[in-house]
């Protein structure tokens, strides 16, 4: 048990090359599948080999625009023993 947390991370507000919309959109699907690989691998070696997991992901969503059209960032709540491993 520890601290449960919900992260919301904005695709535009990590953009460090000033690309549009469309062009962050169409980074982010070729990512999508790294990134469930890594919840699911980080959450089974938590369940397998370590029981003081530093952080455990509960679900983890892509948030989509007011249009539907595009990915524009992603919503993660976890749980963890110290606000420090949030980061």
């Amino acid at each position: 048990g520890g601290n449960r947390l919900v992260a919301f991370v904005w695709d535009k507000d990590l953009d460090t090359e000033g690309k549009t919309v469309n062009e962050l959109h169409d980074d982010r699907l070729p990512l999508t599948e790294d990134h469930v690989m890594f919840c699911r691998l980080n959450n089974l070696y938590n369940e397998t080999f370590n029981n003081d997991t530093m952080a455990d992901i509960l679900w983890s969503h892509q948030i989509l625009s007011s249009d539907v059209r595009r990915v524009v960032g992603h919503a993660m709540f976890f749980e963890t023993t110290h606000i420090k491993y949030a980061q």
